[in-house]
């Protein structure tokens, strides 16, 4: 599928900007619940985790089966959050109420489609992985047998490349999500290479999209950094490393962190999350109607109407 003619990016933001301010209540609703259910999960996980292992034995064997039931979890989360910001984006009205239950909807498809994707993003990163694992266990354990700027440099490398694997392959997959929800009649397998498709010659533009709000987000989370950056104004820049690495950094004044984390949460939640998620549900929208109307997929394929036109 080659680049097709969609709408600006601006004009997208712009409409993403303007039809979440419209629904700005249910989506920090949304995007707090998500929150909160994912903090109780982990609290949960790591009390369960300390548990199991003080019981040890085969008790321990079960924490890996726990974390992955977990993380399918949250992922069909995200699934339903993509689709709540869809809604949110085509001007549905959509309220926290729908999120919640939609979460209890093709729970098995979300399962396989999360599963599905994640076995192909493992797969990709396989090659890049498996030495970068080898070489970093070399630095731990073996380091008087190589040379360590050769096997850091070749490191180096692979990160990199593993890296970049993982970016473009998120790209090149980033619409699946909004697929799995929004075209039912499209099976799982099916989705991810539709998913490819629609993304050839356009994960450039959705990078864009995306790099484009680096700057809402630190300023988001600069009332968060702004009372450690002060505590440790005084430190040399090795020694603020080393404190950094070996997390002995001087802690702020309490009132200080948490009024700047309170100021964050609330830039953060009340608008560039939701503005985030807006646009990129919306870049799926343009995608999805600019490759129907330049014929680079079928009505067949994605369904002629939206789902919600079908209620």
């Amino acid at each position: 599928m080659n680049r097709v003619d969609m709408l600006p990016r601006a004009q997208l933001k712009q409409n993403a900007r303007s039809r979440f301010g419209a629904r700005r209540g249910a989506c920090i609703g949304v995007l707090v619940a998500i929150a909160l259910m994912s903090g109780v999960l982990s609290v949960s996980s790591t009390a369960l985790q300390n548990t199991l292992g003080a019981e040890g034995g085969g008790a321990s064997l079960l924490m890996p089966i726990v974390m992955m039931v977990l993380m399918l979890f949250v992922s069909t989360l995200g699934i339903e959050a993509s689709y709540f910001f869809l809604r949110i984006y085509r001007e549905e009205k959509p309220v926290i109420g729908d999120f919640f239950a939609g979460i209890t909807q093709e729970v098995g498809r979300k399962i396989k489609g999360a599963l599905w994707q994640g076995l192909w993003i493992y797969l990709w990163a396989l090659p890049v992985a498996m030495p970068l694992v080898w070489i970093f266990a070399t630095l731990m354990y073996a380091p008087a047998n190589y040379d360590l700027l050769l096997v850091g440099g070749i490191g180096l490398v692979l990160l990199v490349a593993f890296l970049v694997v993982i970016a473009v392959k998120s790209l090149s997959y980033a619409m699946y999500p909004y697929i799995l929800r929004d075209c039912p009649q499209v099976s799982v397998r099916e989705g991810l290479r539709l998913s490819v498709r629609m993304m050839k010659g356009n994960k450039g533009r959705l990078c864009i999209l995306m790099i484009s709000f680096w700057g809402w987000v630190l300023l988001a989370t600069l009332p968060a950094m702004l009372p450690m950056v002060l505590a440790n104004r005084g430190m040399g820049l090795q020694a603020l490393l080393m404190a950094l690495l070996t997390n002995t950094l001087n802690a702020p004044d309490g009132v200080s962190a948490i009024l700047g984390s309170v100021i964050s949460f609330i830039v953060m939640y009340g608008f560039v999350s939701p503005y985030l998620y807006t646009a990129e549900a919306g870049f799926y929208d343009e995608l999805k109607r600019a490759s129907l109307a330049a014929g680079s997929v079928s009505d067949a394929e994605v369904g002629a109407s939206r789902v919600w036109e079908q209620e």
